[in-house]
């Protein structure tokens, strides 16, 4: 019997797929979803023939589909075996014939697309996406009945730039006219979650859009199902007509965007800030998070993110304090993603402490000065009281000298609860989880594992752990805040940073001395990774490979230190000049030093915190981190892939759902996105300067931060990321970096002073950099473009100033 060549789009399966090209299967499959599919057949790959010939037989086998069809006028596409995988989706780069009718003018257009697999656009796609010239290619072809339409266009069901919305273009007529750009969309901006129309923009300003609300709505939800059917995010081409919507394909959506993209991608990012901005202006900033997380990967985010909202770790932390989050926060981190990085969002973080009260951030004044949005402090601005604030002012009254009462006692013991209860438990209960074998754990109690790990972590223990760190901040403001009067605020900030440096019980110290040890052979790899294996560079990135992953790479970071100076002689001075300056200040205090000593005894207490919580909370990440990939190693080509998904869908890739064009899609879309060059600080006043921010002026003299006092003159060894085959083998250099963390400790055994872009008293570098006694200053803007390996500098880390002494020219940093 010979096969048939032609099948009914109803009858194709997986058996026949691969002859059907990726066009027609995709269409079956929506159809047996019974999704609005125009009926229709497909000629299979198999009958395709080069020299365009169709059989007498074949044309019978087309001719009788057709009239099972009732005949009419019906759309003809391609349908390619190379097409609308998961990586490439040829989308138009074949032909397409809308309108045919009758016998004849149907076997030209089957015979047209056979000729368009060669055309000279398929070849260029082919060649850009590095397809292989020399495979057997075939086409099979897709003859519909033609849906009416009075509208039409396309939909993506996720925008490639904000993953949380979706897009819907369309115009009047037929849709082929949206596809090729031969006309201007209508567009529409709509929520995932709600499908809500959040912007639309006509095309001609006069007229009324082509859809109603409604009709928008209508496409949404069928876009939702569509995605679940395919398991990915989908370009689909619809057309509606007499209230009837037809979806005509659906593909993956895979295209990078190329350079000429990047105005569309910066002009997305600000019309989304222009919707979150505040009336008064909303001003974003890297600070905090962005040094240890500053371009969390989907996974990450979708982990991290909930932990940082009013109801999470950092919330409940809060609460417990005696604050009052408000509502708008309770859902959302005080954070927001701009072109992939992490920026704090200033209005909504001053929303986390006592709901309607007008805290707020002076927005003229980092208008004027953009670094008095690095590490600011809200205060009180009655502009930014709500009209449901005033009937309230008695109980936030109330409630903020509760608050005050509650951090005063909880500061008399809570160190203790962390040192006797909290750490120790968490790393009990870490200890006990790492002997889960993972492996042998179904899909379903694997997903189960790794929500209770999250929910431990970043729930659990992150609520007690940012209470200690919220303290320890609140200790040290007290302690600054007492010796203002009497010393004026610059000495008082100094003696406050000198004497609560170097506490021994730092586990970044603690870590520092074992990689000493290590160096020099008092130590075994094994006894350092026991202790330190779930640490890495950008630990706070889940997708980052712990140490432990990597034991060679511990290896060659000893090799680092171990001809520099013993840390441990670099403690002791510091515990000396730490003496002599409590010491000074008790003389010139007097009797006010009572009172002064004992809130620096509750600084030195709480101030380590900031370093062992982070250390124990990779404890949890490191098991989130094997958790994952075990999952992603099971369901996807590439395990690491599972860090372009989100938490919320993994429970979809254990039944089956192809997750791979997803995670392509983020990936180059994520790649794209940081490109973009961006300020440290965003205003919104100012969203032109995403993707053109200011020229970096070639300066003398820098300001910032001062954390560790000292003058250094040393040659500037400038890293902008850490690697260590790029690390100097000579020391005395002063350290140039954005940030850091604990994968930097042989850069600071060797260097003589430290500058950092991010970071304040209490960051990772500051703390590192007053342990060996350098001087430092951080929240210097541009010091990377600024300052070049090999410039001569002067470092002053009591009065804030890098000063260019000799220096070779930097380059500006090279725009996208």
């Amino acid at each position: 019997m010979t096969p048939a060549h032609v099948l009914n789009l109803d009858d194709l399966d997986d058996a026949t797929a691969p002859l059907a090209g990726g066009k027609a299967w995709g269409l079956a499959r929506m159809r047996q979803e019974e999704l609005p599919v125009p009926p229709g057949f497909c000629i299979l790959a198999s009958a395709y023939s080069a020299s365009l010939d169709m059989p007498r037989a074949l044309t019978t086998e087309v001719l009788a589909a057709y009239e099972r069809l009732d005949a009419g006028a019906v759309a003809v596409r391609s349908s390619a075996t190379d097409e609308d995988g998961a990586d490439v989706s040829f989308a138009g780069q074949q032909d397409t014939f809308l309108n045919v009718e009758g016998g004849d003018a149907l076997i030209s257009a089957v015979r047209d697309c056979w000729a368009s697999i060669a055309g000279e656009r398929a070849e260029a796609y082919r060649q850009r996406i590095g397809g292989d010239d020399d495979q057997d290619r075939a086409m099979a072809v897709v003859v519909q009945r033609m849906a009416r339409a009075e509208t039409a266009g396309v939909l993506f069901t996720r925008s490639p730039w904000d993953d949380a919305l979706m897009v819907v273009e369309a115009a009047r007529g037929l849709g082929d006219r949206v596809v090729s750009g031969d006309v201007d969309p209508d567009r529409f901006s709509v929520l995932r979650e709600s499908l809500a129309v959040v912007d639309q923009v006509s095309a001609s300003h006069d007229a009324e859009p082509c859809l109603t609300l409604d009709e928008v709505a209508g496409l949404a939800r069928l876009g939702m199902e569509i995605e679940r059917v395919f398991g990915h995010a989908c370009d689909i081409e619809w057309a509606m007509g007499d209230g009837k919507i037809a979806i005509l394909q659906a593909r993956p959506i895979t295209a990078t965007a190329d350079d000429s993209e990047v105005p569309r991608l910066c002009n997305e990012e600000r019309a989304w800030l222009t919707r979150l901005a505040a009336p008064q202006g909303t001003v974003w900033s890297r600070y905090n998070l962005s040094e240890v997380l500053p371009a969390p990967m989907p996974m990450t985010w979708s982990i991290v993110a909930p932990a940082l909202s009013g109801r999470g770790g950092l919330g409940m932390a809060y609460r417990d304090l005696g604050f009052l989050p408000g509502a708008d926060v309770m859902d959302a981190p005080p954070i927001d993603l701009i072109c992939g990085r992490a920026y704090y969002n200033l209005t909504r973080e001053a929303r986390f402490y006592f709901a309607d009260f007008p805290f707020g951030h002076d927005y003229e004044a980092i208008e004027e000065d953009p670094r008095n949005a690095q590490y600011p402090e809200p205060k009180v601005d009655i502009r930014y009281a709500r009209w449901s604030f005033w009937p309230k002012l008695p109980y936030y009254a109330f409630r903020m000298l509760r608050s005050e009462r509650r951090l005063r006692t909880r500061l008399r013991s809570y160190d203790r609860t962390m040192d006797e209860r909290v750490l120790p438990e968490f790393a009990a209960y870490a200890q006990g989880e790492e002997q889960v074998d993972v492996e042998e754990l179904e899909d379903a109690d694997l997903l189960a594992k790794i929500d209770e790990w999250r929910d431990r972590t970043l729930s659990h223990f992150a609520r007690d752990g940012f209470k200690a760190t919220i303290l320890a901040q609140f200790a040290l403001t007290g302690l600054t805040t007492a010796m203002k009067q009497e010393l004026g605020e610059e000495d008082a900030a100094r003696y406050a940073r000198e004497l609560t440096a170097a506490p021994e019980a730092d586990m970044t110290v603690a870590m520092n001395l074992d990689v000493w040890r290590l160096a020099r052979g008092a130590m075994t790899t094994d006894a350092f990774l026991a202790r330190f294996g779930h640490r890495a560079p950008e630990e706070f990135e889940l997708a980052q490979p712990r140490w432990d992953e990597q034991p060679d790479a511990v290896g060659r970071l000893a090799e680092l230190v171990r001809d520099g100076r013993d840390p441990s002689e670099r403690l002791a001075a510091r515990a000396a000049e730490r003496d002599e300056r409590e010491t000074e200040l008790r003389e010139r205090l007097g009797d006010k030093w009572p009172a002064v000593a004992r809130k620096l005894e509750l600084s030195r207490r709480y101030v380590p915190f900031r370093e062992s919580v982070k250390h124990h909370l990779m404890l949890g990440f490191r098991l989130l981190r094997r958790g994952l990939l075990t999952f992603g190693r099971r369901h996807l080509a590439d395990a690491d892939d599972v860090f372009y998904l989100r938490i919320d869908e993994l429970p979809g890739l254990s039944r089956g759902v192809d997750m791979g064009a997803t995670a392509s899609s983020r990936r180059r879309r994520r790649a794209q996105l940081l490109r973009i060059a961006l300020p440290d600080v965003i205003l919104s006043t100012r969203l032109e300067q995403i993707g053109d921010p200011p020229l970096v002026a070639d300066v003398e003299r820098l300001e910032g931060v001062p954390v560790c006092g000292g003058v250094a003159d040393a040659e500037a060894f400038v890293m902008r990321t850490f690697h260590l085959d790029d690390v100097p083998p000579a020391g005395g250099y002063a350290l140039v970096c954005p940030s850091t963390d604990p994968c930097w400790t042989p850069l600071f055994v060797n260097a003589s002073a430290l500058v950092m872009e991010q970071g304040g008293v209490l960051s990772h570098g500051a703390i590192v950099a007053r342990e060996f006694g350098i001087p430092a200053v951080v929240n210097v803007r541009n010091a990377t473009d600024l300052i070049a390996t090999g410039s001569r500098i002067r470092i002053d880390g009591t009065r804030g100033v890098v000063s260019l002494l000799e220096h070779v020219p930097a380059a500006q940093p090279t725009p996208p």
